[in-house]
């Protein structure tokens, strides 16, 4: 039943798809077919069809509600919605088309080198934010019918390759953006309230799922076991690798049961008992108390710069992106 629905689904796209691009006798398929020409280039319905996702949006739409996803391809209502929504997409092909020109223009390619850094940085950035070990994340693509990370990794260039190009491309623009020790003290004087924090501690704990496992652990804590290299071996949240180290906090940062017997901790401390929460169960050792206060320019200097840099940079990329839009000639051919 499953395979027959999906299979008249497909019948309705192509349905869909065919009906866009029969106008009544005065213009061309290819005219019809036509998005926007930008510098002489032309943008297909197809290819913003492609750029916007269209096949999976209404995949979706049709698994959650077969009826009205008919009637929206089938209607005339249904599809001048559907090409409202392509307007909505249609900036930002253009824009992203511009990018690929300029692009080309300026000989920006891959090397192998940039090729394996930006793969680098998408896979740790998922086991970063899914607290995935490399053992864990091949699991889960093998689970997706990807057997190896080659596999992968040729799937990620192949569908992001104009996004690194442009990447890139912002990279160039943007690498003159500095920001001085002048300007970064400026910001400080004047968004001093920023840098006002409580009372709050630099811990490091150990993470352990079972409370027979972490109460082996805190044996050897006790019996003089460094602390870090405890935490290296043990822990397994994803602060292991650093030693367990958790930073500066301040109260309200972590959750109720850590935080109440972290700061009960003196400087130097260790809980005497594992503390459980919905994480697992903890091990803490508080390793600097500060009272409430103010950060100094120096402890802060580096991150205001970061952060304002950050800033200067995404202005001067979008005052440049305006800059070519206001050059190119675009002619949009959407009604």
């Amino acid at each position: 039943m499953f395979k027959k629905s999906m299979i008249f689904l497909a019948i309705l796209i192509l349905m869909f798809t065919t009906t866009i691009m029969a106008e009544e006798g005065t213009v061309s398929k290819e005219e019809a077919d036509l998005a926007a020409v930008v510098n002489n280039e032309k943008i297909t319905i197809s290819e913003l069809d492609k750029f916007a996702n269209m096949q999976s949006l209404i995949m979706s739409l049709y698994q959650s509600n077969q009826q009205f996803t008919q009637l929206l391809l089938q209607t005339e209502a249904g599809q001048n919605l559907l090409n409202e929504y392509r307007k909505t997409k249609l900036d930002g092909m253009i824009t992203m088309k511009i990018l690929q020109m300029e692009a080309e223009k300026r000989n920006i390619e891959l090397s192998e080198e940039d090729k394996n850094k930006m793969f680098n940085q998408q896979l740790n950035s998922i086991k970063q934010n899914n607290n995935l070990t490399n053992d864990q994340l091949l699991a889960s693509l093998n689970e997706q019918g990807i057997s190896s990370l080659e596999e992968y990794k040729g799937m990620f260039l192949e569908n992001n390759e104009d996004n690194l190009i442009i990447n890139k491309l912002m990279e160039k623009v943007t690498s003159k953006v500095t920001i001085s020790d002048k300007e970064a003290k400026e910001y400080y004087n004047n968004n001093k309230n920023k840098y006002e924090y409580g009372e709050k501690i630099k811990a490091r704990h150990i993470l352990l799922k079972g409370e027979e496992k972490a109460n082996e652990v805190l044996k050897k804590v006790d019996n003089g076991n460094d602390f870090a290299e405890l935490a290296e071996e043990y822990s397994q949240g994803p602060t292991a690798k650093d030693g367990g180290q958790l930073g500066y906090f301040e109260k309200g940062q972590m959750v109720p049961a850590f935080e109440k017997k972290a700061f009960s901790l003196k400087e130097g401390e260790v809980s005497s008992e594992i503390v459980k929460t919905d994480y697992g169960y903890h091990i803490i050792k508080v390793v600097d108390k500060k009272e409430a206060g103010i950060d100094r320019f120096e402890d802060v200097k580096s991150s205001i710069k970061e952060n304002l840099s950050n800033k200067k940079r995404q202005q001067a990329w979008d005052d440049f992106v305006n800059q070519l839009r206001e050059e190119a000639d675009i002619e949009k051919k959407l009604d």
